[in-house]
């Protein structure tokens, strides 16, 4: 049975898949249009061939190996989570969950304010993973919330009172 957290690492997935076919269609095909593209003002292909869809090659530059679609590193970050209910021999796996969806999180907030104030524009699909970032930070709360013990040498010792 899977986890919420791997049911929102799939959705995340799914997202970011359709997010690296919409990319790579509306570069390669002229006048494509995509299911997200409603409007003008609402265009997801828009802001995946912007400059900002490559935010690793806006640091590096753009001839940098790194210099991947965001998509492609959020679906990295997707399967990671998903592995993380199933690799349950990870140190500290509960604390590097936290720090990645973290991480996403505020990714997500940069993105979110490059997309409505820079590029004046609302991409269905980030907004999606926005949302699928936000309920995996808070997921990641819940579980580095419920450890009812530390681990120490080996056995699981209540906290203190």
């Amino acid at each position: 049975m899977l986890s919420w957290v791997q049911k929102l690492a799939i959705i995340g997935m799914a997202v970011s898949g359709y997010a690296l076919y919409v990319e790579h269609k509306a570069v390669s095909t002229p006048n494509y249009k995509a299911l997200c593209d409603v409007s003008e003002q609402i265009s997801c292909s828009a802001v995946f061939s912007s400059k900002y869809g490559h935010s690793v090659g806006m640091l590096l530059g753009d001839k940098h190996y790194l210099n991947l679609p965001n998509a492609f590193y959020g679906l990295l970050f997707y399967v990671a989570v998903f592995l993380y209910d199933i690799l349950t021999f990870i140190p500290f796996r509960h604390q590097l969950f936290f720090i990645a969806s973290s991480g996403s999180v505020i990714f997500s907030a940069y993105l979110a304010y490059i997309l409505y104030f820079v590029l004046e524009d609302l991409c269905l699909v980030c907004v999606s993973s926005y949302i699928v970032n936000i309920l995996l930070w808070l997921a990641s709360l819940s579980r580095l919330g419920s450890k009812k013990g530390v681990r120490v040498s080996g056995s699981t010792k209540k906290k203190a009172a």
